[in-house]
């Protein structure tokens, strides 16, 4: 009898976003790994997330200091009148060294000198790490990574040596080349005794270097697996394959011609992304 598992395995690759992992973890704490590595978390937020924080980190800022000056004497600060939407403008101005107007600190006060200080430090600090992050998610390697596209599906038919293939194609939608590019195609299968291991075996590709030089320079690759007796899939229809719940993974890892930064682009195919004889 065929044993059948009561779950659905999840896809190692999570396609709405490939450079992610579909496997998800349970028993980590998400704020404790933000804390503990606030940069890559500034990365893996959204970027409607990434600019509410980006903003809210100026305001608190700009806040905090502005009820440091707003608690000071009359005295220490010329032109104001107490009011705290006076202290919220010299902290904004200080902040970005725009330069004082009619309201602006008077030097004879110490702490307010040592306050401003500290406040051109401070704002000097959040303003290098924010720019730091913002080119580090404009230059992120995944983002020229989405410009390597996959065909939705794999076909399985008949290769001409006789035996069955599993052919997927790959494109660079850039002019820019692809440097040593490198495919790989992995197919991964749930254990049948214990569920939670994955077994992973790598499929050779037919015509793997033709493929290669195709791909660097920008024309589309076909990336196919013929099962000979030598391949994992030998003898395995969909069927099965679906019971042990496979997939396979193609893989393509490159450095972009631009910025000289590596890449890699992902896909993952479930037999239910698979089309016999189309």
């Amino acid at each position: 009898t065929r044993m059948r598992f009561p779950f659905k395995a999840p896809s190692l690759i999570d396609k709405t976003r490939p450079y992610f992992s579909g496997v998800r973890r349970f028993g980590v704490s998400s704020v404790r790994i933000m804390l503990s590595d606030p940069f890559h978390s500034m990365l893996n937020l959204s970027w409607g997330r990434f600019i509410l924080v980006f903003f809210v980190s100026y305001l608190i800022q700009y806040i905090l200091f502005a009820f440091i000056y707003w608690m000071q004497a009359t005295g220490c600060m010329v032109g104001s009148n107490g009011q705290f939407s006076h202290a919220l403008w010299v902290s904004s101005r200080v902040a970005s060294t725009l330069g004082f107007d009619q309201i602006h600190p008077n030097p004879d006060c110490q702490f307010i000198n040592f306050t401003v200080m500290m406040q051109v430090i401070s704002s000097s600090l959040v303003n290098y790490m924010m720019l730091g992050v913002v080119f580090a998610r404009f230059s992120a390697p995944f983002k020229r990574a989405s410009t390597v596209r996959f065909s939705t599906v794999a076909v399985v038919n008949r290769h001409p040596s006789g035996f069955w293939s599993i052919t997927m194609r790959v494109a660079n939608l850039r002019k820019h080349q692809i440097l040593q590019p490198c495919i790989r195609m992995v197919v991964t299968a749930v254990d049948t005794i214990t569920p939670s291991y994955y077994h992973h075996e790598q499929l050779t590709i037919d015509s793997h270097f033709k493929q290669l030089t195709n791909l660097e320079l920008g024309f589309p690759s076909q990336v196919t697996h013929v099962v000979t007796p030598d391949s994992f899939l030998y003898d395995l229809s969909l069927t099965e394959m679906d019971t042990r719940m496979m997939e396979i993974l193609v893989f393509v890892d490159g450095i972009d011609a631009m910025t000289s930064k590596h890449m890699s682009a992902r896909i993952a195919y479930a037999t239910g992304d698979m089309l016999m004889n189309e």
